[in-house]
Order: C-alpha cells, then sequence, then structure tokens
C-alpha cells in the first residue's frame, strides 16, 4: 500500500515536446523503452514457437516478416532441411554420407546467410534423432536466430508497440480520443496494480488490457495504423496455454509478468511528456536522436530531411490542393509537409474570399 501511495503520488515533472530538449529527452525514454520490451519479447517468441500449437500464429507471423523483408523464410529452411533428411537417410556408405553432409551444409548457408559450420552442426543434431515435426521446427527457428531474425523482428515489434503507445499520447493531449494511458485513468491503475501485487498471485495483465483498449478507441479513426498485424502475434499468448507442460507454463506467465511490468513503465515514463504543441513529424526527430544511421538501416528506417521532402512534393506538382498518396509513407513525413502545405493552401484561399467579399460591400 504504501508502493502504491509512493507511485501515485510523485511529482510529475511535464516536459514540452515541442522543444529540442523535450524531443531529446523523449528519444532517450524512447531508446530505454524499446529495449526493454524486445527482451522478453524475444523469450516469449522462442517459447511459443517451440511449444507448437500455441505458436502457430506466431510462427506465420515470423515467415510473413520475412518475406517482406526479403528474407529466406522457416518454411523455405524447413523444406530444406526436410529433403536434406530424407535423401541422407537413404545414403549407407560414410564417406558417401559425409560428402553430401558437407554439401548440405554450403547449400543451407547461401540460402540462409548462416555459417556453413552452424548449418552443419545443425543437420547432424538432426541426423541423430528420429524425425519429428516439432524438432524440425525447433532447429529451424534456431537458424534463423542465428542469422538474427529474432532479435530483429522484436526490436521491429517493440517500435510499433511504442510508435502506438507514442501516436495514442499524442491525440489524448490534443484532445481528439478520450484519456486512457495518462492522467488520472493512469494513476487509478498504477494504484490498483501495485495494491494486488503479490507473489503468490498469477501476474495480471492490466496494463497490456490498457493497450488493447487504446487500440480499440483511435481503431475508428486510424484503421490502417491499428489493425492487426504481424507484429500483434505477442496479442495472441493465450492460446493453448493451459495445454503447456507446467515448466512452460510458469514461463509463459513470469514473461507475461514482466510484459506487463515493462508496459506500465513505458506508461508512466510517456506521461512525463506533454504532446499538446507538437507539430510535425515527431517520430522522425525522435529517431533522428537517438538511433545511429547503422541501426536505422538495420530497422529499414529511412527518414528525408525536410528540404528534400519540399523539393520533391514541388517536382510532384503538389501545390497543397487536391488528393496526395504516399504508398510507402513510413512515419508520414511527406504527408505532415503536405498536411502544412494544404492548411496554407486554405488559409490564402478563405484570406481571398474574405477580401472579395469586402470588396463587394465596398462597390455595393
Amino acid at each position: 500500500r504504501a508502493r502504491a501511495h509512493q507511485i501515485v503520488s510523485e511529482p510529475t515533472r511535464m516536459i514540452d515536446v515541442s522543444s529540442d530538449v523535450g524531443i531529446c529527452e523523449l528519444a532517450n525514454v524512447l531508446h530505454k523503452c524499446v529495449e526493454a520490451l524486445s527482451s522478453p519479447l524475444q523469450e516469449l517468441l522462442e517459447l511459443l514457437i517451440c511449444d507448437g500449437p500455441a505458436g502457430r500464429f506466431a510462427y506465420h507471423a515470423l515467415c510473413d516478416w520475412q518475406v517482406t523483408s526479403q528474407r529466406c523464410t522457416m518454411d523455405d529452411m524447413e523444406r530444406e532441411l526436410h529433403s536434406v533428411l530424407e535423401t541422407m537417410r537413404s545414403v549407407k556408405g560414410a564417406h558417401e554420407r559425409e560428402v553430401m553432409l558437407e554439401n548440405s551444409a554450403r547449400k543451407l548457408a547461401r540460402l540462409t546467410d548462416i555459417s556453413e559450420e552452424e548449418c552443419r552442426q545443425r543437420l547432424v543434431e538432426l541426423l541423430s534423432q528420429d524425425e519429428a515435426e516439432l524438432k524440425l521446427r525447433i532447429v529451424v527457428y534456431q537458424l534463423a536466430k542465428a542469422r538474427g531474425d529474432e532479435k530483429l523482428f522484436c526490436d521491429q515489434t517493440a517500435h510499433v508497440l511504442i510508435g502506438r503507445l507514442l501516436l495514442y499520447r499524442v491525440m489524448e493531449d490534443k484532445g481528439i480520443v478520450q484519456r486512457a494511458i495518462s492522467g488520472e485513468p493512469l494513476k487509478r491503475e498504477l494504484k490498483a496494480s501495485a495494491v494486488q501485487e503479490h507473489p503468490l498471485f498469477t501476474p495480471p495483465r492490466r496494463f497490456i488490457h490498457i493497450y488493447q483498449q487504446a487500440r480499440e478507441h483511435v481503431a475508428e479513426l486510424s484503421p490502417a495504423i491499428y489493425r492487426l498485424s504481424v507484429y500483434d502475434w505477442w496479442l495472441v499468448w493465450d492460446v493453448n496455454v493451459e495445454g503447456m507442460q507446467r515448466e512452460r507454463r510458469v514461463r509463459m506467465r513470469r514473461i507475461q509478468g514482466q510484459m506487463d511490468c515493462t508496459l506500465c513503465n513505458v506508461l508512466r515514463m510517456l506521461n512525463r511528456f506533454d504532446f499538446r504543441d507538437v507539430n510535425g513529424d515527431v517520430w522522425r526527430d525522435v529517431y533522428q536522436r537517438y538511433l545511429p544511421s547503422e541501426e536505422r538501416l538495420r530497422l529499414g528506417g529511412f527518414y528525408t530531411p525536410p528540404q528534400l521532402v519540399r523539393m520533391v512534393l514541388k517536382l510532384a506538382g503538389y501545390d497543397g490542393s487536391g488528393k496526395l498518396l504516399d504508398p510507402a509513407c513510413g512515419s508520414g513525413t511527406f504527408l505532415v509537409e503536405a498536411m502544412r502545405m494544404a492548411r496554407e493552401c486554405e488559409e490564402r484561399r478563405m484570406k481571398g474570399t474574405r477580401k472579395a467579399r469586402r470588396m463587394q460591400i465596398i462597390l455595393k
């Protein structure tokens, strides 16, 4: 109870995000949030995929992400491994078997961008055991993990999650949506969660539930941003949880509690910022502050300088009137500038209309 009182009553220093200092502070906070979320997400992804039935959605989400990232998918790896195993089991001679193992490891390495030694080790492990679909899938996942797919996929999942929360916070402070993840609603949830916290209790999904509520609140306004995608794989982790082995189920609940606690901290940190005067592509500004160019390249984030944005729009013939389509908008840099131009165009039109009316009155 004392801890609950401490959480709710701690002083809040509101930071204006429209300033350079505010952007820097927000960038540091978001960087910590992404790192904190990515770790339990990686653990959860491996647990789900290695469990079999409970991880089908996560497995297919990762495969879909690999397709969009132009990487060899786990399905491709699985088919290749299955073919190799069938062929190698039919070979009797030790020398022929060794030659085929080397050739298969080399082929798999080219397919997956993983070292030949790693591929050879996985093939040997598979050949030493009875063939089973689940075991094959685990090895395939380990190959993808060795290539760095797990971390990159979970990093991007964390970025999407944080990005949605950031968008909702901006909309809250601008009065577009009702408060759900900040202010008094957040204080009530923090107090309730602190009072209920006990090691004998199953960790509640209180803050995961708040995140889902925020998604529902804004889904009608921004359906393209809040619709389910490959990055929402972590939301379906309750499927067949009770059918898991006890050890896996306990581990799942621990990860669930860790995720909920991390989301709680993310919401608390975002609650310190004032987004009322944000007027631009805040996500671009934040990324450029805390992500080095190599990391932006790894995540596929490319941010266009404002001067280049204006030049491209001018070359495209956009003057603020009519419709504009940006099919690969990212954080919306071109759309933000186009909206500014459209607002200026409308202001000029309204100013011209008022001037024309005054002239009509004078002439009468």
